[in-house]
Parts: C-alpha cells; sequence; structure tokens
C-alpha cells in the first residue's frame, strides 16, 4: 500500500465530524431549483410520420434550471432526432427532481 494513502487516512479521520457538520450546514444552504413547466410537446419538422418518445428520470430529465421542456434535455433531444430522422417526434417527461433508482413508480403520476 502507498504510505501517503495510510498517512491521509489516520490524518482524515478525526475530521469526520467536523466534515458531517459541515456538510449538512452547506446542503441546506444551497437553493433548490425549480424544474421546467409542462411535460409535453412536440418537434415538428415538414413530415407526415410521427415517433413518440418518452423521457423518465430525475432532476437532469426535469428540466431543473430551465424553465420548459423544449429548453431542456427532452425538448433537445426531440430536436435533434427530428431533424436527424426527418420525423415529427411527439414526446413526454415523466420526472422529478431527487428521484433514485429506489422510488416507487407510483410516485411518478404526481
Amino acid at each position: 500500500m502507498n504510505i501517503k494513502y495510510i498517512l491521509g487516512s489516520i490524518l482524515t479521520f478525526p475530521l469526520l465530524p467536523l466534515m458531517y457538520f459541515q456538510g449538512k450546514k452547506i446542503k441546506s444552504n444551497v437553493p433548490r431549483l425549480p424544474e421546467a413547466k409542462g411535460i409535453k410537446g412536440l418537434s415538428a419538422v415538414s413530415s407526415k410520420k410521427t415517433l413518440r418518445m418518452i423521457t423518465i428520470g430525475e432532476s437532469t430529465i426535469a428540466g431543473v434550471g430551465v424553465s420548459t421542456h423544449q429548453e431542456g434535455f427532452t425538448g433537445t433531444l426531440a430536436n435533434e432526432l427530428a431533424s436527424e430522422l426527418k420525423t415529427n417526434i411527439d414526446w413526454k417527461v415523466y420526472a422529478k427532481s431527487g428521484y433514485t433508482s429506489s422510488a416507487k413508480s407510483t410516485d411518478l403520476a404526481g
């Protein structure tokens, strides 16, 4: 083992309580950004064909930091797909900031 790693671990251990409380304070002071408005949209090109797309996820998919989903991940992805595939993309978002893989599927409904 590397001596620097062992020494660093020994020196860090007494600081763990301080780091714990410092982390809690930082977490309470960080502002919570709102999610994007709306849950569906259409990325249209001049085509009679339409594909449907859903995105499921947490803060990235929920559009934290943008005002609408059209500006967020889902809208941007749908716009790119629409222009590459030359077809309309009808999209819908099922997401909530803070969800984890252990979140229940019934939580997505509301």
